[in-house]
This record gives structure tokens, sequence and C-alpha cells, in this order.
């Protein structure tokens, strides 16, 4: 059986977990939208927390967002459809002198897709590794945190581990990544922040130590 959930009521996280308690559930997490005039660093929040991390996080094997492309009042719609009391708004907001603006959707969507999308032409997407945050920062719920592990289309090249972390202080939070018994100290800046770093199949971290990192401003 398939659970399909949104994230238009209640908590999304507690959600997926009381459906991965019931027998034979296969979790999809299938629409989620923006809705014209919310802010930007809310709304980064909201998405990686309910969808692009939270989702995946609490059992979700997809995440999607609903409206790909709409103009600036949230158009095209279905006629009598009442959904977004001010429009909803797309991953790419169209303007009608052809002109277009990526909108906070696309952003959460993209720091989490490079994490997840296949190293290699071809090659196998990332699998999601378990995380576990400590310290306050971690306890308190500043940190929203995805990890993942790409495999390689060579067995013998490294295989590539990155993180989704978002920062909700106004403040850089510094943090250390513990992995196989060693540490690599980072600096989140407030908002979303993906980075990459490479392993070799067994034995201790690469010494390349982070290799690639993104970031999204909230």
């Amino acid at each position: 059986m398939t659970y399909g959930a949104h994230c238009y009521e209640g908590n999304t996280p507690d959600q997926l977990k009381l459906a991965h308690s019931q027998p034979d559930k296969e979790i999809l997490f299938t629409e989620c939208t923006g809705t014209i005039g919310s802010q930007f660093g809310p709304d980064l929040n909201f998405h990686t927390e309910h969808l692009t991390v939270g989702a995946f996080n609490n059992f979700a094997s997809t995440g999607a967002m609903w409206n790909i492309a709409l103009d600036g009042k949230g158009e095209p719609r279905l006629p009598g459809t009442s959904s977004c009391s001010n429009g909803c708004r797309g991953i790419v907001t169209v303007n009608a002198d052809g002109t277009f603006v990526l909108n906070q959707e696309y952003f959460a969507l993209g720091m989490a897709s490079k994490a997840i999308i296949a190293k290699d032409p071809n090659g196998p997407t990332a699998k999601r590794v378990q995380t576990r945050l400590t310290g306050n920062r971690g306890g308190d719920g500043t940190l929203v945190v995805g990890a993942y592990v790409t495999d390689r289309a060579s067995p013998k090249d490294d295989l590539r581990i990155s993180t989704v972390a978002l920062n909700k202080d106004s403040k850089p939070v510094k943090a250390a990544i513990n992995f196989r018994g060693q540490l690599a100290l980072v600096t989140l800046k407030p908002g979303l922040t993906t980075l990459s770093f490479y392993v070799p199949q067994s034995g201790s971290i690469n010494k390349r130590a982070i290799h690639r990192r993104r970031h999204a401003n909230r």
C-alpha cells in the first residue's frame, strides 16, 4: 500500500512517522506549493524541514513540488479552483515579457538536488544515510540536516558523501562533521548549505576534505 503526503496541514515529519508505523506502507511525498507574497527565508526553512530534508529523513522515498512554472498571478489555474488565497507560486515565475524569476522553491529543491543527483553520467543517484545531531544547536532545532551517499560507476572511484544543512539562526553556526572517526570543521551561514566530500569505498576519510559548497541565503 502507498501513503501520499502533502504539506498543507499538520506537521509533515510527525505525519510521516505515523504512516511509517503502519504495516506495509510506502511513503510518497507528492505535493507542496508556495503562495504568492510569502517571504523567502521562512519558505526556505519550511520547504527544507517538510520536504527536501524532512520528508526523506522521515521515511519518504519521493518528494515533489506541485507547480513548475506559473505567472505572477499564479495562472494558469483550473476554473473554479480556490487553491492558495493569494495565488499559488511556481518553482519559477514566468513574466509576460518572457523574463523569469527563480523562487524559493527552486533553491530548496536545487540545494537538495546537488546532494542527490548522480555524480557520474547515467550513474546511480544518492541514497540517504542516517544522521545524528548533537550539541546545543543540533538539539534545539536550529540545524536541520540530511546526508546522502552516492555510489560511483566504477567501484574504484571514491564515494561522494553530501550533506544538506539548514541553519535557522540569524548568525553563523560552527559545526563539526564526524565521519569514520574523523572531523571536518565547517561554519554554516544562515540559510541552506550543501557540501560534499569524497571517501574511499572503505577505510579512512579522503584527505581532500570538503570538496564543494553551495549556499542559499535566507
